[in-house]
């Protein structure tokens, strides 16, 4: 919201994998830059993925990066849901549907609490046409919004946690846990990695230093819509 008027923006998020080898004293530790955003929030959202969802495990050992398109600052519990879908996508090479939407607090179990404005927020975006399915906290309120004909060019989706709207938006892939890539050692005790030529922590056929996953994990740049807040 700015003011009393709802607002769509576009959020991105990006995730790479940071070479930090903290027991052999070598790289730098992950990053996280939030731009436009809360970093409070931010921060504590890469923790509820990384303890809530299986695949998300391996925030830990990234660099993670979001921000508000266009320079926009929308800082309000109300951006938690996308963000957190934004960086979840990227983490997992997950591409989102097109003409997606979502608001809603993250709270720190994993679960969506409502958010204030909730009706404006949809009107908004139902008359600016640009998304078609909305994934939303499933509050007292919303089936009763689902049957307004105002939002009838809209699919509100309720969801009760994080994962469920997880799951609507990049499907399964958040519950299965990273795979772990096998290692060799060398003749006199170093690692050497898998399938590679050792040291840094690249996919298949880089080498692998200490927590290589299977994957190149954060490569895409996905974003994800919302109504801003207040």
């Amino acid at each position: 919201m700015v003011g009393n008027r709802a607002v769509v923006m576009e959020l991105q998020a990006m995730v790479s994998r940071a070479a930090y080898n903290p027991g052999a004293g070598g790289g730098a530790p992950p990053v996280r830059s939030a731009a436009g955003v809360s970093r409070e929030r931010f921060t504590q959202l890469t923790h509820v993925l990384a303890k809530a969802l299986p695949a998300c495990g391996q925030l830990g050992v990234c660099h993670v990066y979001c921000t508000v398109v266009r320079g926009a600052s929308f800082k309000e519990p109300a951006a938690d849901l996308p963000m957190a879908i934004a960086i979840a996508a990227s983490l997992l090479d997950a591409p989102l549907p097109p003409r997606l939407a979502a608001v809603g607090e993250v709270d720190l179990a994993g679960r969506l609490r409502g958010v204030g404005s909730l009706e404006a927020r949809l009107l908004e975006v139902a008359a600016l046409g640009c998304c078609e399915r909305v994934l939303v906290p499933a509050v007292e309120g919303v089936k009763k919004l689902a049957c307004d004909a105002r939002l009838a060019s809209l699919e509100l989706v309720p969801c009760a946690t994080l994962r469920d709207a997880l799951v609507h938006a990049i499907g399964t892939v958040v519950d299965k846990p990273p795979e772990r890539r096998r290692r060799r050692r060398q003749p006199g005790g170093g690692d050497m990695g898998d399938d590679g030529d050792g040291g840094g922590m690249g996919g298949d056929g880089d080498g692998g230093d200490d927590l290589g996953f299977t994957g190149s994990g954060g490569r895409g740049l996905w974003s994800s819509e919302w109504a801003a807040g207040r």
